[in-house]
């Protein structure tokens, strides 16, 4: 937290949204560890799947429910 903080990518948790989490990971985790072409993919998957249908919660109210039904749809 401390790192992010001193980065400025630090996201208060009230505030965090399905969204925010994802685009974060992403850019701080996905990106330096994963190989280009899983990198592409996992951000087609996120960005045309699940932001639009789970994007808008907040990620500390997210439920196993949202979650079941999203993979029934999808």
């Amino acid at each position: 937290m401390l790192v992010e903080l001193k980065n400025g990518t630090y996201i208060e948790p009230d505030a965090l949204t399905v969204k925010k989490y994802l685009e974060h990971w992403l850019t701080t985790y996905g990106a330096p560890n994963l190989a280009p072409s899983t990198l592409e993919s996992y951000k087609l998957i996120i960005n045309r799947h699940l932001i639009p249908a789970l994007g808008h919660i907040l990620l500390q109210k997210l439920q196993p429910m949202q979650i079941q039904s999203f993979l029934k749809i999808g």
